[in-house]
C-alpha cells in the first residue's frame, strides 16, 4: 500500500482506502475482475451481508481519440446478482494549462 501514497503517481490518501482488501481476480485488455468481503460499514443498506464475498467487473465499452466509455457492475460472488450497474463516458481531452 505504499505505492498508494508515492505523490509521484499522483494518487490521494483516500485512493489507499478504497482498494483495501480488493482482491484481483483477473485482468484482461479491456476487463478487470475483483473481488472483496464486505465489511460492516458497507452493509447499511442491506444491499449485501457483512462478510458477504462481492465481485467487482469493470469493462471498457469504447475507447476513441477524445472519448472513453466503461461500465462497472458490482454483484454478490455466490449467486451472480446484480447489486449495483453503472456507466461512464469520460471526455479525453488533452487541453495545456496556460497557468
Amino acid at each position: 500500500m505504499e505505492r498508494w501514497h508515492d505523490r509521484s503517481l499522483g494518487h490521494r490518501l483516500y485512493d489507499a482506502f478504497t482498494v483495501a482488501g480488493l482482491r484481483v481476480e483477473a485482468i484482461v485488455p479491456g476487463r478487470l475482475l475483483c473481488s472483496f468481503m464486505a465489511p460492516p460499514r458497507l452493509t447499511s443498506r442491506h444491499a449485501a451481508s457483512t462478510q458477504e464475498e462481492i465481485e467487482i467487473e469493470a469493462r471498457v465499452l469504447g475507447m476513441g481519440d477524445k472519448t472513453g466509455c466503461v461500465t462497472v457492475e458490482v454483484r454478490r460472488k455466490d449467486t451472480d446478482q446484480v447489486l449495483a450497474h453503472g456507466r461512464h463516458t469520460k471526455y479525453l481531452a488533452n487541453v495545456s494549462s496556460k497557468l
